[in-house]
């Protein structure tokens, strides 16, 4: 089943946005801090506050409310859900994320997909910055076209960040996991 041409307008439109947003990713150098062009320094978990995380996700999916739920390895783990289907997990300490993933369900109602798969977009953008959102794009437009096929990909972005994509076609459940790479 190909994407229809709205799905792509509109995380076309979702990535372009952000783009130009202020609330963007920038590489200042501070005081204490790496200067551009310098190796990354590994630190543990995702490197982003789970509050500022929420705070994220909220500029595109306001209807999450995030709520603790039982710990995973005695870590804070943090879930919301809509009733479109999508799940939003956070496990780790506030400062110390090791784990941030969205899953969706997708449905018989293509607009329902498309704005779900938008809210997904933006949460690759967050998190893999541009690389990210350019990753995540093209990757579902081969999901999208042969929607009849497991699929997993996985990707390292900046800020101590693996990225992996899957898509389970007996659920036709989207899947995108970030996690500190294994070391």
């Amino acid at each position: 089943m190909k994407a229809p041409n709205s799905i792509i307008t509109l995380l076309t439109l979702v990535f372009f946005l952000y783009c130009l947003s202020a609330s963007g990713q920038t590489s200042k150098s501070a005081p204490g801090m790496q200067a551009q062009g310098d190796p990354p320094t590994v630190k543990p978990g995702l490197e982003i506050h789970r509050d500022s995380l929420i705070k994220i996700i909220a500029e595109a999916a306001d209807e999450l409310s995030f709520k603790q739920a039982t710990d995973i390895k005695k870590l804070p783990n943090y879930i919301a859900t809509n009733a479109n289907q999508s799940n939003v997990q956070l496990v780790g300490q506030p400062e110390e994320l090791i784990l941030a993933k969205w899953m969706f369900n997708f449905n018989a109602d293509t607009i329902i997909n498309e704005a779900e798969l938008a809210k997904v977009a933006w949460f690759a953008l967050a998190m893999g910055g541009k690389n990210g959102a350019y990753w995540f794009i093209s990757n579902l437009e081969k999901i999208k076209n042969n929607m009849n096929k497991d699929f997993t990909q996985t990707m390292i972005f900046n800020y101590n960040r693996n990225g992996t994509l899957k898509y389970i076609k007996k659920s036709k459940t989207l899947i995108l996991v970030f996690n500190p790479p294994v070391l």
